[in-house]
């Protein structure tokens, strides 16, 4: 990351913004790391977060792709440059799309040009030395499955987990009929 971090200083000397000394880190982001939407995949902490007062950028260990690893590193520095309190606005975004970040600034991607900038530093210093880490196995199990209770005399559906059918199930609030419980002789329907 360092000797990326160094291969894109002239990039953003071009553009009249410098990269700060920063600390980097193949790390998960404080937030939203594994989330299966809106996952982050990068985070810049502010120098004033910090004890030595210097950014430190985090890209994300799910990441094993020297080119998106490198935009990912991008962007961070981006947010080094200019200041993170700016968040994605205007200083960013300018500062972003001139050093060849594309797309939506919460979620932006490498054009083409920035592409052809990142390989070319990789191919100097060598390929991105990080294998990436997988969830697989590790994901949190859904611990419950509501089951279909419904009404035959007016099509009435609920669902409820297996304790609170096992208290007792009520009888239905449109025709007052018993609930059926769906099971092992019931097709479900997905309703």
């Amino acid at each position: 990351m360092v000797g990326l971090t160094e291969g894109l200083r002239d990039l953003f000397t071009e553009q009249g913004a410098a990269i700060p000394a920063v600390h980097l880190s193949v790390g998960f982001p404080s937030k939203g790391a594994t989330a299966m939407r809106k996952r982050r995949i990068g985070e810049c902490w502010g120098p004033a977060n910090s004890a030595d007062g210097r950014p430190h950028i985090f890209v994300s260990p799910l990441i094993d792709d020297g080119v998106k690893a490198g935009g990912v590193l991008v962007h961070e520095l981006v947010h080094a440059s200019v200041g993170v309190q700016h968040g994605h606005r205007a200083p960013f975004a300018r500062l972003a799309r001139a050093v060849g970040l594309i797309g939506k600034m919460t979620a932006t991607e490498e054009s083409d040009a920035l592409k052809t900038r990142l390989n070319e530093i990789i191919a100097a210093i060598g390929p991105y030395p990080h294998a990436a880490l997988t969830f697989t196995g590790n994901e949190k199990k859904q611990s419950t499955r509501l089951i279909k209770i419904y009404c035959d005399v007016d099509d009435y559906v609920l669902r409820g987990s297996r304790k609170t059918i096992a208290m007792g199930v009520p009888d239905c609030p449109c025709c007052g009929a018993a609930l059926r419980v769906a099971g092992a002789d019931d097709e479900e329907t997905g309703e």
